[in-house]
């Protein structure tokens, strides 16, 4: 008798599960690392970390891919080297102190300010072993996105 309340109750949660999972249906929401729009691979802010994080973990596979993103715009330039960024917050290990984002080689664009929210399409290259964007289109939004992801 002991064992068939143990199945029960096993069966029940089990289809609790299966029930709670069948009515949220997320996958219709995201927009797949994998589906490309046109040519270029679109790092969406819900899934802004995970995407990042798929396309730096599988690199070999997004080379020479065009990749578009939204976030902040950084100058991380140290003396002589012109070095820059477009970054968004997410957790660390003592809070919101982590960032993710791509190192961008910006061509003939102009920088803009530190924290200004950009929209920014390059194509994905290895340089000098470091991920960067090679940018083929930079621009200033007016509504700005999150800027903590998690």
């Amino acid at each position: 008798m002991k064992n068939i309340g143990l199945l029960l109750i096993a069966f029940l949660m089990m289809t609790m599960v299966l029930t709670s999972c069948a009515e949220t249906d997320y996958a219709a929401d995201a927009v797949s690392i994998y589906e490309a729009h046109g040519d270029a691979v679109v790092i969406t802010e819900r899934f802004f970390v995970n995407q990042v994080m798929e396309v730096f973990m599988n690199h070999e596979i997004y080379l020479g891919r065009l990749i578009q993103l939204e976030g902040m715009f950084y100058d991380l330039s140290q003396g002589s080297e012109d070095l820059y960024a477009v970054i968004r917050y997410t957790f660390g290990c003592c809070g919101v102190d982590g960032r993710i984002g791509f190192q961008i080689v910006l061509n003939d664009f102009q920088p803009f300010p530190d924290d200004t929210w950009v929209d920014v399409s390059g194509i994905l290259e290895m340089n000098d072993g470091f991920l960067m964007l090679s940018v083929v289109s930079l621009s200033e939004k007016d509504e700005r996105g999150s800027d903590i992801v998690t």
